[in-house]
């Protein structure tokens, strides 16, 4: 979610610059970017049923061979996991 420009004044010099649209967006929201995955993991870890997506949340790699090549996920359950996310912090 970016806008790239390319402007070239001379031969000599020419720049890209870059926009990020995603930044802009954020900003003025209520927990800053860089928290994001902090806060949304606290969250989870402190629902009884969506405690065990915290790692899958945070992107962790699987601890056993089951996890990592047996436990085929769903994708339904971690979509409810991110609307419950959404709902708690933007309500």
């Amino acid at each position: 979610m970016y806008v790239s420009k390319y402007s070239e004044t001379t031969k000599a010099k020419s720049k890209a610059s870059r926009k990020d649209l995603f930044g802009d967006y954020w900003r003025g929201q209520r927990i800053p970017l860089g928290k994001l995955r902090s806060v949304a993991a606290d969250i989870l870890y402190g629902h009884e049923i969506y405690r065990q997506y915290k790692d899958y949340f945070l992107a962790h790699k699987p601890n056993t061979m089951a996890d990592k090549h047996y436990g085929n996920e769903k994708d339904d359950p971690f979509f409810r996991v991110l609307a419950y996310i959404r709902k708690t912090i933007f309500g």
